[in-house]
């Protein structure tokens, strides 16, 4: 029977600059969107499975009566909790406080997972935050410490955890056209997986429930590890419309494991600009490697926003309704670049990447007659993070001798034993039946000043905007464009 728990809560979230009260979706249900066809579907999972450091035997349920809590006095001593600003800052400091953090976070964390995986990748650094926030809430000493560091939390906790929660709200609720149909498909999920008769605190269980809708499901990790993990690989695929299937492998959950939170994000939208199928053609896209392909790609032209410096161009595709974006950035190598598919890893090893970088592009965005050519491509992506976040600071968390989470019980020494991630995007030529509407002008009394080419033909990153908030909810590298 799931546990329900009435403690003292944290004060109201703040949500973004809505006329509406923002109302929940649930993802596993049809949003009724007759009208939205897959243009681009993208969605991913972030996983953090909490085990027992070992001194309990596989077999043994953890209970109040248990031994005295250890008293961490040797754990994650160094590093005190993060100062807590003596006035707390305006709603509108906040949530520039939320986005910067974000954007730094995104770009260390897709600049490390670039350096380390070869090919296409793409995530979600706004799930993978989500889901380590909740696992957050449960730190203390040291470990909350590092863990603000990495994720770049730079609000005392209850504003934080505030401050999220009314993002994911806004996320939850697109703006609707004249109709009533919802512009995009934007669904984010929360659950936790608790050992059944585990002794949790009540108020870091209520808190999740509140902020991040992350209800308690009550699972025997001990004595059915296997029914668990594949009740929790259905929900994953029920919330990820069957994309994302066995993100949890045998043997990833095993009769130590206490805690598994679970997040899911899944988007569909439709171009505001739809690419028409019947101009789609091969066209010849540089590899890192030298070689050269030919892939199917779209085409279009329209007026849209891109800005070209030096040694990239930043090209803004919105999706319909204006809401969410797609931003695309293309190395800029002219026709005498001798390795224009190596002109994304130079413009990486040479860390252009980051957010004031990113921000100074996106100012400077100005509306122009464009001409794309961008490939479609489809493909899915997979990450193990326990190193990569330890490489980012967060060395604590995942050391049975060190890590403190007592914030979430004090029975056992707890500590991450896993964080996995899977993503997939689609991105062709579909987008909605309205969009069609938005027909060419004419009656033109003098020819236009010719188009900006836009042409992919390399290695390329992409990210998916949220433009109200600044949020980036996904981020990618094409090395190569394939489908799947």
């Amino acid at each position: 029977m799931p546990v329900k728990l009435v403690p003292e809560l944290p004060p109201p979230r703040i949500p973004y600059n809505r006329s509406a009260t923002p109302t929940h979706h649930q993802p596993g249900k049809d949003p009724h969107m007759p009208l939205f066809t897959s243009m681009t579907a993208a969605v991913l999972l972030a996983i953090t499975a909490i085990a027992c450091a070992g001194n309990a035997g596989p077999h043994t349920v953890a209970t109040e009566d248990a031994a005295a809590p250890p008293t961490h006095s040797d754990r994650s001593a160094e590093a005190p909790p993060p100062e807590q600003a003596a006035e707390a800052p305006s709603p509108e400091q906040a949530v520039e406080a939320l986005t910067r953090g974000g954007h730094d976070f995104a770009f260390d964390l897709y600049r490390r997972l670039a350096d380390e995986e070869e090919g296409n990748i793409f995530l979600s650094p706004s799930s993978i935050r989500t889901a380590l926030a909740m696992t957050w809430a449960g730190a203390r000493g040291g470990t909350e410490a590092q863990m603000s560091r990495v994720l770049r939390f730079n609000l005392p906790p209850q504003q934080m955890h505030g401050h999220l929660a009314g993002l994911l709200e806004d996320l939850n609720d697109p703006g609707t056209d004249e109709e009533g149909n919802p512009f995009y498909e934007l669904a984010v999920a929360n659950a936790l997986w608790g050992q059944a008769g585990y002794p949790f605190r009540d108020d870091f269980i209520a808190l999740l429930d509140d902020r991040y809708g992350a209800g308690l499901h009550e699972v025997d990790f001990i004595r059915e590890t296997e029914p668990s993990r594949q009740r929790i690989n259905r929900w994953v695929e029920q919330q990820t419309r069957d994309r994302i299937s066995n993100l949890m492998p045998e043997g990833s959950i095993t009769p130590e494991t206490r805690l598994v939170l679970t997040n899911a994000i899944y988007f569909l939208g439709g171009w505001e600009h739809t690419f028409d199928e019947r101009h789609t053609r091969d066209a010849t896209f540089h590899l890192p490697d030298g070689r050269r392909i030919e892939v199917p790609t779209m085409q279009q032209t329209e007026r849209l926003r891109m800005m070209e410096e030096g040694e990239l161009k930043l090209l803004e595709l919105p999706y319909r309704g204006g809401e969410m974006a797609m931003l695309i950035l293309l190395p800029n190598g002219g026709d005498d670049d001798a390795h224009p598919g190596k002109a994304l890893e130079a413009l990486e090893k040479a860390g252009k990447l980051t957010d004031a970088n990113f921000r100074g592009w996106v100012e400077r965005l100005r509306p122009q007659r464009v001409e794309v050519h961008l490939p479609r491509f489809s493909f899915t992506s997979e990450f193990g993070l326990n190193s990569t976040l330890a490489a980012m600071g967060m060395t604590d968390a995942f050391d049975p001798r060190r890590a403190d989470f007592t914030g979430i019980a004090s029975v056992e020494e707890l500590f991450i034993s896993a964080v996995r991630h899977k993503a997939f995007v689609k991105v062709d030529e579909e987008g909605t039946e309205a969009a069609a509407a938005t027909g060419i002008a004419v009656g033109v009394t003098a020819l236009p000043p010719p188009p900006k080419p836009f042409h992919v033909d390399r290695p390329f990153v992409f990210i998916i905007r949220h433009n109200e908030s600044g949020e980036i909810l996904f981020m990618g590298r094409v090395d190569e464009p394939v489908e799947e």
